[in-house]
């Protein structure tokens, strides 16, 4: 089994390349980047890991592998794909977006790009 993690900013692409790689019949975990530290998310991404550690590949998007995510991938094979887009490439797919919550995901968006 093999969990594919991509990584990176709202708006960076992730779902766009899981949209270009995975191929169907494969699983794939999104969550709504707004939602990204709740501890249903965190329930939910970790049963989501259970029940498919067995399959060929499966996918999950993520704004970074946090300690959490870690440790739920603890016994799997798993590689990290980061998406590099810069805070105003997301800023301006943001804005072209037709994602509800702007306002929200831009402040996520200048949050984490200020960390790295």
């Amino acid at each position: 089994m093999a969990f594919v993690v991509v990584t990176g900013l709202p708006c960076s692409g992730k779902s766009t390349f899981i949209a270009h790689h995975a191929r169907g019949g494969e699983a794939v975990f999104k969550v709504d980047g707004t939602d990204n530290g709740a501890a249903a998310v965190v329930a939910h991404r970790g049963n989501f890991i259970k029940n498919h550690a067995k399959d060929a590949k499966a996918w999950i998007e993520a704004s970074s592998v946090t300690p959490i995510l870690r440790s739920q991938l603890r016994g799997c094979f798993w590689c990290e794909v980061p998406m590099r887009s810069d805070a105003r490439t997301c800023l301006m797919r943001l804005a072209k977006s037709d994602r509800p919550n702007k306002e929200a995901y831009r402040r996520i968006i200048l949050s984490k790009a200020g960390r790295d």
